[in-house]
């Protein structure tokens, strides 16, 4: 994780004295919220966008990251997206226990029934 956001950061510098001017925007994905927070700090406006929000094409099938990108900056512009809450670290904590406890009480269930 601390190599995507180092990368991430080398490729902000060139915005650095614009930050008011760029709006940073991503899928929600395997990358949470750890990206979004550091980019905040740094002082960026980041949106993170859930995948099932995002307009799309019947029959828009060619998924590439070059397009996807193009795509969500299009949208953002636009103001056809919807930015999804970016909870802080400790709500963060508190949902992924929630997940795992949830997720070993439905293992057990299944275990019972055999």
């Amino acid at each position: 994780m601390n190599r995507t956001v180092e990368a991430v950061r080398k490729i902000l510098k060139r915005y650095e004295l614009k930050k008011e001017e760029v709006i940073i925007c991503y899928e929600a994905g395997p990358t949470g919220f750890v990206l979004a927070r550091r980019l905040i700090k740094l002082g960026f406006e980041c949106v993170v966008i859930a995948p099932s929000l995002i307009p799309s094409k019947s029959g828009d099938k060619k998924k590439t990251d070059r397009r996807d990108a193009r795509k969500l900056a299009d949208f953002l512009r636009s103001g056809h997206l919807t930015p999804v809450h970016i909870p802080d670290l400790d709500d963060e904590v508190i949902r992924d226990v929630c997940r795992g406890r949830t997720g070993a009480a439905q293992g057990l269930a299944r275990t019972r029934k055999l």
